[in-house]
């Protein structure tokens, strides 16, 4: 093998490389010393210690004759994915007329590898109870999946993964550890929460608040009325006229306060009844509100 290395990577020299830019005496050389090291590696049984030589050699040279060694010492440790990928590059190299014989000879194997592989990459599957509607986040290995095919079937490498899954304010996750060739079904229990998305919870909030507030500007402008009223009983004048204007600021206040209270139901109450679908016979409708020093909705559910 390192022979081959050797007379591969001089071959490499005068061939159209993938890179950017073409290698240097200096890259040819140091790709050299790790596919050698690599070779050592392999042979001795160490494929992790392989895989990150031959990973080092290809990333300077990117050609036939360092993608195969690199996807074989990947396939030893299980990285069946990486694998492909590499394979891929060998079998996607620009060919010329007059490549070497070695890189005729690479890409062939990369075609037999990828055929044996690509049958062998397992696979895991998130299965969910959820509300209908709601939207679903699936995570394998804290990598998220995109929406659309959240709860499709995820190639990942043989072993151990950890799958994840968020809908509606509840969040679950699971263990499954699948073999080469093996496709699991993982279920997912949900837990936590109350089924409320946040923007729920946001209305609710501005419901209570802006109740509170109300409710205690207008506690404070029944009380300086009642005083007001012992102190002019027909008209205010001088200190009296003041506290007046004072008190119908205090009530104009309360009213917005309730009214701020009214738009933060609506929004709790819009965002969770689109959680579930009414049935036939319920009819859901919301009607305003608005008396003195108060502003609000109502409604049936």
């Amino acid at each position: 093998m390192r022979i081959l290395s050797w007379v591969t990577l001089l071959m490499a020299t005068w061939t159209t490389p993938v890179l950017a830019s073409e290698p240097s005496s200096a890259d040819r050389a140091t790709a050299r010393s790790l596919l050698d090291q690599g070779d050592a590696l392999f042979e001795k049984g160490d494929f992790r210690g392989a895989v990150e030589k031959y990973a080092g050699a290809h990333a300077i040279m990117g050609v036939p004759t360092t993608g195969l060694p690199l996807a074989r010492a990947q396939i030893k440790i299980g990285r069946l994915l990486e694998a492909i990928d590499a394979l891929e590059s060998v079998r996607h190299f620009p060919v010329k007329g007059d490549e070497p014989g070695p890189f005729i000879a690479a890409r062939v194997e990369a075609e037999r590898l990828l055929s044996d592989l690509v049958p062998r990459i397992p696979s895991v599957q998130a299965r969910v109870s959820a509300a209908p509607g709601q939207a679903i986040v699936v995570r394998v290995d804290d990598q998220e999946l995109a929406a659309p095919s959240a709860l499709s079937p995820r190639k990942v490498n043989p072993g151990k993964h950890t799958v994840w899954v968020s809908s509606g304010g509840k969040s679950g996750s699971a263990d499954v550890s699948v073999a080469e060739g093996e496709a699991k079904i993982v279920d997912v229990a949900l837990t936590g929460g109350s089924g409320l998305p946040i923007v729920t919870w946001v209305g609710i909030g501005i419901a209570g608040a802006g109740l509170v507030a109300g409710a205690a500007l207008g506690g404070v402008v029944l009380a300086r009325n009642a005083t007001l009223d012992e102190k002019c009983p027909v008209r205010c004048a001088g200190d009296g006229a003041k506290a007046l204007d004072t008190s119908y600021a205090l009530a104009h206040a309360s009213t917005a306060s309730f009214a701020i209270a009214g738009a933060g139901a609506v929004l709790a109450l819009a965002t969770g009844l689109a959680l579930r679908a009414p049935s036939a016979h319920e009819v859901h409708g919301l009607a305003p509100m608005v008396g003195p020093g108060f502003a609000g909705i109502a409604g049936s559910f």
